[in-house]
């Protein structure tokens, strides 16, 4: 039986979206039952056909996630949460001209939460880029091959300098991670060395993204000059280097930046 459709504006749809965890749009099950007027059984046997019948299965885990809530029994209970593309594939189905309403007004909803999200996102790094202009140029040199000296030298800074915000950037997920090689264990030992873990150099060193102590601990380094199974300090590297790796400070502690 039909339930009694509520009249579709543009408060109401965008009232059933949500953010997940990691800052991405999704509205569930029983929110679009409730504004197409359908009992939620209904709704969960059509997004269940879907999974079933999907010729991409990846397509279906990335975008139609499984949830529970509790009912007024508080009993648990199963509900879907629904991506942008799995409500608009879910709401194919969904026919009258108050149902393509609604669809109408979830589409606009969700159009107009991602511009804002993204317009915030934008903010955000213009901010990032007067805090850290150079971030932005090491970045995209790294991105296109360019050495630390070929990055450093337009911009006035040492090699070095390139390395600390290469590590800032992968710390922040602008490049990929990638494992320390000898030359910038040697650098980080060195600075340790020189400055020790309570200075105010070593704090600055851990807020540009200098890994702590401990981090170095069990890392191969990736030069060519270690060889596998070796188990002393590799040629050429300082002997503090292998010791640090095997003695974590709690000390130093690399500390988050432009988190929200």
């Amino acid at each position: 039986m039909q339930l009694t459709l509520n009249m579709p504006n543009p408060l109401s749809a965008r009232q059933a979206l949500f953010l997940s965890i990691d800052g991405q749009p999704f509205t569930t099950s029983r929110a679009v039952a409730e504004r197409f007027g359908k009992r939620h059984t209904e709704v969960l046997r059509s997004v269940q056909k879907h999974l079933t019948e999907s010729p991409d299965p990846k397509f279906s885990q990335r975008n139609f996630a499984s949830a529970e809530y509790l009912d007024k029994q508080g009993k648990p209970r199963l509900e879907y949460r629904l991506s942008h593309d799995a409500f608009a594939l879910l709401a194919m189905s969904f026919t009258g001209s108050e149902a393509l309403a609604w669809k109408i007004a979830f589409l606009q909803a969700f159009n107009a939460l991602e511009a804002d999200l993204q317009a915030r996102a934008t903010r955000f790094a213009l901010a990032l880029d007067q805090v850290r202009p150079t971030l932005r140029p090491v970045v995209e040199g790294t991105e296109v091959g360019l050495s630390r000296t070929a990055i450093a030298s337009p911009l006035g800074k040492s090699a070095s300098s390139i390395s600390c915000h290469r590590r800032t950037a992968r710390r922040l997920g602008l490049l990929p991670a990638k494992p320390l090689s000898v030359e910038e264990a040697s650098e980080i030992s060195r600075h340790l060395r020189t400055f020790g873990p309570h200075s105010p150099v070593t704090h600055q060193l851990a807020i540009d993204g200098f890994p702590a102590t401990q981090s170095l601990a069990g890392q191969t380094p990736t030069g060519p000059s270690h060889q596998p199974g070796q188990t002393g300090p590799a040629h050429g590297q300082h002997p503090s280097v292998a010791q640090e790796r095997h003695t974590p400070s709690a000390s130093l502690q690399p500390i988050p930046g432009f988190q929200e």
